[in-house]
């Protein structure tokens, strides 16, 4: 299991394995707290290879015939996408079937009456748009839970019953220890929705994602009963991204596909272009799918103010780290042991508000914003000049003070803001100086570093090939010295067109 923290396991379980069960207890009265795992509806095995050894089992009167599926309008109704959706049922179904057979064995071992069952997806199908993405198709998972009647609470659990309460996951660790009758530590995240003493439902959930494998980005997302608000910080970047992994969706391919040839409908190709709009906010009972940004509707104007200052407010409360760049991550990481205490250090607080109030404004900076941006660019704090690099480059017009601001930052003693105005020289024209800065990046013994220099090169497009041989001796070097080329090996190679 990915725990996403270096930890001690024998200090968290007697045992986990894959072999791993609750019929290994020694006493076989002892009460337990059992978690499994079940990988067949990975986004890996709908590809067709895959597939067919999870499915091999299968009859066929439980296959799904492609003809049949539904094809949601974020993706082209094409034979492949309908392959794909239904192979999707497949594995869903013979995960299903793997579920009843965990409740039987508690039904042959009599338990069934003594054990609160959870169910639930870590995230939404492997399919564009939904994995990785903190739109409902990527955060709104199934959750199911069954407790026996002598457990239930004012009527909660009873079978067949619907909540429509917001519910993240960060809310089981809590749930469970409230089920289970132990106190919940008061640091920890998140609030129980079953059991004794409940606290007032969520008013809303948060979403966010940052590096996606190879790839750079930063989203925030806000989500209440009926909408949801997401902001971009990354909006030259497109969502959907080159990834070598996902490359491999028999959908990715069909949107690429007919992208190119200009027949992707414009619901589905907004997702492969750039720019994307700072601000996107959906009705989600209207538009399920997220299709049509309401963000610039002045109908919806207060939604969007209520959820925009609920954003700030969360990411202020939980000192986003990531308003500091991955280059910066790392190097303050160094210095005080963990990232999570970046911006919980004496100013943080402050801190954690000036870098906000930048990373907002440099999304759509517009002419009066500049002087702010001019000023950041002088402060002695490395994130904050990264920031207002990154709005200088994204200025209509950038004044003559602008463009000297983004040509001085590449030789700033921050390499990451140096990489930041690499960017910029490229956007105003200045190729060559750019290359100067990147390929000298390369050279870095800092694996994010080079990471975030790659994958400058990769989006100048035309312009990063001139970079080409030295982009293939960092490729030679790492692996002559067998060093993991980490995710930076999967832009290298697409830079390289590889």
């Amino acid at each position: 299991t990915d725990y996403n923290f270096h930890w001690n396991t024998d200090d968290v379980w007697h045992e986990s394995s894959g072999k791993a069960h609750w019929k290994n207890r020694p006493q076989q009265d002892q009460p337990f707290f059992a978690v499994f795992n079940l990988t067949m509806t990975h986004e890996s095995r709908i590809w067709p290879g895959n597939w067919k050894g999870v499915v091999k089992d299968l009859p066929t009167d439980k296959r799904h015939r492609p003809e049949n599926v539904v094809v949601p309008p974020l993706y082209p109704d094409t034979p492949e996408v309908r392959g794909a959706i239904a192979r999707l049922h497949d594995i869903i179904t013979v995960m299903d079937e793997s579920v009843g057979k965990y409740l039987q064995e508690l039904n042959e071992a009599g338990l069934e009456n003594d054990t609160i069952v959870f169910f639930w997806s870590d995230h939404g199908d492997g399919f564009p748009r939904a994995k990785r993405w903190i739109y409902d198709t990527g955060t709104l998972v199934p959750m199911m839970v069954r407790i026996p009647k002598k457990f239930r609470v004012g009527g909660q659990g009873t079978p067949g019953s619907v909540s429509r309460d917001l519910v993240s996951l960060i809310d089981l660790g809590p749930t469970v220890l409230n089920l289970a009758g132990l106190p919940i530590p008061a640091n920890m995240h998140g609030r129980p929705f079953l059991g004794q003493n409940l606290p007032d439902s969520r008013t809303y959930t948060y979403g966010a994602r940052d590096r996606v494998d190879e790839r750079l980005d930063m989203v925030r997302s806000v989500r209440d009963a009926r909408y949801r608000y997401v902001r971009n910080y990354n909006p030259w970047r497109p969502a959907l991204q080159h990834i070598n992994y996902s490359e491999r969706s028999v959908v990715r391919k069909e949107m690429r596909r007919l992208l190119a040839e200009g027949k992707l409908a414009p619901e589905s190709a907004q997702f492969l272009t750039a720019p994307r709009p700072p601000e996107e906010l959906y009705d989600l009972q209207v538009d399920p799918w997220e299709l049509h940004n309401l963000a610039a509707d002045p109908a919806h104007g207060e939604v969007l103010k209520r959820l925009s200052a609920e954003c700030d407010r969360w990411q202020l409360s939980v000192r986003d780290a990531h308003l500091l760049p991955e280059i910066l991550l790392d190097e303050e990481e160094q210095k005080v042991g963990s990232r999570r205490q970046i911006l919980h250090a004496v100013g943080g607080d402050l801190r954690t508000q000036k870098l906000l109030q930048l990373a907002k404004l440099s999304r759509a900076p517009q002419a009066n914003d500049e002087s702010v941006l001019l000023q950041a660019a002088a402060t002695d704090d490395p994130a904050q000049r990264w920031w207002a690099v990154t709005g200088l480059t994204a200025l209509k017009s950038p004044s003559p003070a602008a463009q000297q601001a983004v040509t001085a930052a590449a030789a700033d003693a921050s390499v990451a803001v140096r990489i930041a105005a690499a960017r910029g020289l490229h956007v105003l024209g200045s190729d060559a100086a750019a290359l100067n800065v990147l390929t000298a990046a390369l050279k870095q013994d800092d694996e994010f570093v080079r990471h975030a220099a790659l994958v400058q090169l990769d989006e100048m497009g035309s312009a990063g090939q001139a970079a080409v041989p030295q982009v293939r001796e960092l490729v030679e070097e790492l692996r002559k010295s067998r060093r993991k080329l980490e995710y930076a090996g999967n832009v290298a190679a697409h830079l390289l067109g590889e």
